[in-house]
């Protein structure tokens, strides 16, 4: 009986142990969705930091002294833009991450003068998830700089 006892007092019953257990997974489901949410903001920042970096990349080719025939340029597509080499390279395509768009009906390419400064300055649109930006390509020798909207 004093076994009986001792066994009653030491263990968890099932309530208590589904509950435990359901408080463990929601916290979980929690922390998973947050972590995503991360990541989708990490790579969205990501996509502008290389975007940006394509640009300056671009110009800095183009203003070379001596490299005419060499000038590359950015074409803008719905899913992804692709750097195009007029010297028998192969073109780089990036991709834009998930729920990344920019509107192209208005300028879908991006050259630069052999001077450094945008062939048409311009600005696009850039749809992030529900956000709206624009892409200010200005004139000169500038980079370009987003705005919300």
């Amino acid at each position: 009986m004093l076994l009986r006892q001792m066994a009653n007092k030491n263990g968890f019953t099932l309530i208590e142990m589904l509950l435990v257990l359901s408080i463990v997974s929601i916290l979980s489901l929690l922390s998973v969705t947050w972590s995503l949410s991360a990541i989708s903001k990490q790579e969205r920042e990501q996509f502008i930091n290389t975007l940006e970096n394509d640009t300056l990349y671009i110009q800095q080719v183009t203003s070379i002294k001596g490299s005419v025939e060499q000038r590359p340029y950015i074409t803008f597509k719905e899913d992804f833009y692709t750097i195009y080499f007029t010297k028998r390279r192969k073109p780089i395509i990036r991709n834009y991450p998930s729920g990344v768009r920019i509107d192209t009906r208005k300028h879908q390419y991006l050259k630069f003068e052999q001077n450094g400064n945008i062939h048409q300055p311009r600005s696009m649109d850039l749809f992030m998830g529900d956000e709206r930006y624009k892409i200010i390509f200005p004139f000169g020798k500038g980079r370009f700089y987003l705005e919300k909207e």
